[in-house]
């Protein structure tokens, strides 16, 4: 059984994309707003390791970030009009 805190501490290991977490009707706003945080920060761990050849060859979709920021400006706007 899935955890549901588990979906926004860990959101690539339950999301195919960022954009599915938009259709978790179980989460909220913040919930979700929090889970695409938590995957931008995750991506920006791996950007960081790539830069230090850390990353053992691993490729990081830098486009993904945008997706991300998007999606993030998408539900603060929606939640100010709430």
């Amino acid at each position: 059984m899935i955890e549901h805190g588990d979906r926004i501490a860990d959101p690539p290991r339950y999301y195919s994309e960022p954009s599915s977490i938009l259709a978790d009707e179980e989460m909220t706003i913040e919930e979700q707003i929090t889970a695409l945080k938590n995957w931008r920060d995750d991506i920006n761990l791996k950007l960081l390791a790539a830069a230090e050849n850390m990353d053992g060859g691993r490729f990081v979709d830098v486009n993904l970030i945008a997706e991300i920021d998007n999606l993030l400006s998408f539900l603060e706007q929606k939640k100010t009009s709430i």
